[in-house]
């Protein structure tokens, strides 16, 4: 498991005004390049006015950004809001339970951190109830990842779970639909049509391995993004926006 004690950065106006609006508890300070506190957007300098985190200025930042690029702003966090399976899975199927429409997503092994970013941004975008990620092989929670998720990483629901099967299990004993996004007999909109209206758990593999082989047995049906055959497939994180765009139609 993540280590709930270890501080870590974010940076960039996004991720911090997603963080000050949502989990400001989870702030230890803002700081700012030279005179950057007086030159950040009205309503960024009120988040943080209003959540009383301390803010200070200092003539060089901490260098935790490999590219660079901090906007001039940064902010050291106790941890990033994750919960984990055990705590998790009974409020997961309670809400499946409900029979209620909604998109879930199982992330099996996610490698780039900004693929894991760009994956939370559109989990955010397309409603997504929650994200579950296993805590073996997988991109951690970082900076990286949050500036690629343009601050949506503390906008959708994170799950930690030492074996993602336990999830589909569950999910399957729920009578939601788990539907593997990979190489299929199925499209994904014959997949959707056939859910039937009711919840809907995306697995997604890794960038090179795909799903393993463990988690697509415990797929309901695996289904394809059908692509002009010039094109063999999309990266993780372009699959996972189309899946859960087609799947927010669906369940309209």
């Amino acid at each position: 498991m993540s280590d709930r004690r270890e501080e870590t950065w974010i940076w960039g106006h996004h991720s911090i005004e997603a963080v000050l609006e949502t989990t400001p508890e989870l702030v230890l300070e803002v700081i700012a390049d030279k005179g950057g506190l007086q030159n950040l957007p009205r309503k960024l300098m009120e988040l943080i006015t209003e959540s009383g985190v301390t803010a200070r200025e200092l003539g060089s930042l901490p260098k935790v950004n490999a590219d660079g690029r901090t906007q001039g702003l940064m902010a050291k966090l106790k941890h990033f809001p994750v919960t984990t399976w055990p705590k998790f899975e009974d409020n997961f199927r309670k809400r499946l339970q409900g029979k209620k429409a909604s998109q879930w997503a199982v992330l099996d092994r996610l490698q780039d951190p900004r693929n894991y970013g760009a994956i939370l941004r559109s989990a955010a975008a397309f409603g997504l109830a929650g994200v579950f990620v296993t805590t073996r092989e997988q991109s951690p929670l970082t900076g990286v990842v949050a500036a690629a998720s343009a601050g949506n990483v503390f906008r959708v629901q994170i799950i930690e779970a030492l074996n993602l099967k336990y999830v589909l299990e569950a999910a399957r004993e729920c009578e939601a639909e788990v539907l593997g996004l990979d190489m299929g007999k199925q499209s994904l909109d014959e997949g959707l049509r056939e859910s039937s209206g009711r919840p809907v758990v995306w697995v997604i593999g890794s960038e090179g391995a795909g799903i393993r082989p463990g988690l697509r047995e415990s797929c309901t049906r695996i289904v394809s993004i059908p692509m002009a055959p010039s094109v063999e497939s999309l990266n993780a994180s372009a699959a996972a926006t189309v899946a859960f765009y087609a799947g927010s139609r669906s369940q309209a």
